[in-house]
């Protein structure tokens, strides 16, 4: 199970946004917001449009299939090997 928290000061900074993926820090700049929306699903906000995130086991692939969507900047799904990967995508786009 992917677990995923999105905190407004994280890290060992306290001073950068960050998205923690299973305990693991990633410092944002893009993403306002993200929460569960069901079983291996995941939306959110970056830069005034909306993403989706699906993949893991939950949501019935492997714990390597994830898929991010985000409307707006790019048409269709994006295919990548962690919830990692998706969140440094929407970040470095």
């Amino acid at each position: 199970m992917t677990r995923i928290i999105f905190t407004k000061q994280g890290g060992y900074t306290k001073s950068l946004p960050a998205v923690i993926v299973n305990g693991r820090s990633i410092f944002v700049s893009r993403i306002t917001s993200i929460y569960k929306v069901s079983g291996g699903r995941w939306a959110g906000v970056a830069g005034y449009s909306s993403f989706s995130i699906i993949g893991g086991r939950e949501s019935g692939g492997g714990s390597r299939e994830w898929l991010v969507s985000w409307d707006g900047v790019w048409n269709g799904w994006i295919s990548t090997t962690s919830m990692k990967g998706c969140i440094e995508l929407i970040e470095n786009c």
